[in-house]
């Protein structure tokens, strides 16, 4: 998922515009459709999850707007072609853009790292205002571990050199940045190497290593979670995000992160099953991480939807993408569905977007 193929998408010049200019007349509407929603299920779970007076709560975010993307503006090599993305998310009403900071372009050779593609786009995006997101990651060739030559998204053979890019990415980007990730999707193969998952204090001890380097360059730096990929798996090559999570509170990693960054995608579940179980994909297991937090007594930390959504495929011809699909009428309730669920059910959720935001698709 860190590279998403280009054709699956989600198709957010559709849908955002629609969503951001009628979410106020939605949530007025939304105790009527959460009657509509609790029939055929029991009280326990039309009530469960939901944020009450007196439960826990992260401090306001500093955020304007919950509602921003990931990117990738690296594709627009022309101006003209990155201010219209700028300009496309901009009429959508998005506030925070999330974009993938890759070592192994930066720093191809080692010890001469490359900035000036960033420069520009983290330029070009801060001037307009937005809150910015980076995700830290990729190894370059020279400095992957043995066995995983042909794997940029397999951590490095020595944490010690990328410790280094980030303190350098931090210190030059921190005043325009707004939150960091370090990898991402590590309870995935092939994001933590082309090996089974173990108990995950390999992460964790990536965490305690990097974010200090991060906190030193920029004292004000909130930092998340690697997004968490969602998977019914719970051992071998894939772990459930909920296990991974509670093995990183056991190996107490969470000293090392500000918020836990989930992709929620809907998969083939629509918002109002409000089925909680592990196996089972869909967005109800964000109550799940939560209940788990709470549990921690780290209810005062937030979570933030890096990606998600349900993928629109016009005129594609071939494999339909793992996270589901349908038509876009049906998608966009979904969309909205969500939006509104989490809007009022769940308020220690401060960051929502969807997958990428691919306004002009590459042929």
């Amino acid at each position: 998922m860190t590279a998403p193929p280009a054709a699956p998408h989600s198709d957010l010049a559709a849908l955002w515009p629609r969503l951001s200019l009628a979410l106020f007349y939605a949530l007025i509407c939304a105790g009527l459709a959460l009657l509509t929603l609790g029939i055929g299920l029991t009280g326990q779970q039309m009530q469960r999850g939901i944020w009450r007076a007196g439960d826990p709560l992260p401090p306001a975010s500093a955020a304007p707007s919950p509602l921003g993307t990931t990117v990738d503006l690296l594709q627009y090599e022309e101006d003209a072609a990155l201010d219209a993305a700028l300009d496309s998310a901009e009429a959508m009403g998005l506030h925070w853009l999330r974009q993938e900071l890759r070592w192994d372009l930066v720093e191809a050779t080692a010890g001469q790292p490359r900035w000036a593609a960033y420069d520009r786009v983290i330029d070009a995006a801060s001037a307009r205002g937005f809150d910015l997101i980076l995700y830290l990651n990729r190894t370059p060739a020279w400095a992957r571990r043995s066995g995983e030559e042909e794997n940029p998204l397999a951590p490095p053979a020595d944490t010690a050199e990328f410790v280094d890019f980030v303190a350098a990415a931090a210190d030059r980007y921190g005043p325009q940045v707004y939150g960091w990730q370090i990898w991402d999707e590590p309870n995935l193969m092939p994001h933590w190497g082309q090996r089974i998952i173990q108990i995950p204090d390999e992460y964790g001890a990536f965490l305690a290593a990097t974010v200090p380097a991060i906190r030193a360059a920029d004292p004000d730096a909130v930092v998340a979670t690697a997004g968490l990929g969602s998977t019914s798996e719970r051992e071998g090559y894939n772990m459930s995000e909920v296990t991974y999570l509670r093995w990183l509170y056991d190996s107490g990693a969470d000293q090392w992160f500000d918020a836990v960054a989930l992709k929620p995608f809907g998969f083939w579940n629509d918002v109002a099953d409000r089925e909680y179980s592990e196996e089972i994909l869909g967005i109800d297991r964000v109550v799940l991480t939560r209940e788990l937090m709470v549990q921690r007594g780290d209810g005062a930390t937030p979570i933030w939807f890096v990606e998600g959504g349900w993928a629109i495929l016009p005129e594609w011809q071939s494999e339909p993408p793992p996270w589901s699909y349908d038509a876009p009428p049906v998608q966009q309730r979904r969309l909205f569905e969500t939006v509104n669920r989490a809007t009022l059910e769940w308020p220690f959720v401060q960051v929502i977007g969807l997958q990428l935001l691919q306004p002009v698709l590459p042929r």
